[in-house]
């Protein structure tokens, strides 16, 4: 038999929002649009913390442009999350 995650999620988010309490969530990020959509879904049921890492851009420049066009997408939209990030080491 195969597991819906779908279904589970769904399960899972009812009981959160029955609490009235929006649980910690750390979610990593490697980019904006990537983590757009269920950040913009999951912000409404948990204190969102998006930990920014990617050492796969070569250059440091467009490492930052990346972090600082996450870090905005969250601020355009009024979301109340944050964002931490880790070390750039592209070795």
């Amino acid at each position: 038999m195969k597991i819906n995650y779908e279904i589970l999620m769904e399960n899972q988010l009812k009981e959160i929002e029955k609490t009235g309490i929006k649980p910690k969530l750390l979610l990593h990020s490697c980019c904006a649009p990537c983590s757009s959509a269920i950040l913009e879904f999951l912000q409404n049921y948990f204190d969102i913390t998006v930990y920014f890492y990617n050492p796969n851009i070569t250059f440091e420049e467009e490492y930052y442009k990346r972090l600082n066009e996450q870090r905005e997408y969250h601020e355009k939209r009024g979301y109340s999350i944050k964002v931490i990030e880790g070390k750039y080491d592209p070795r």
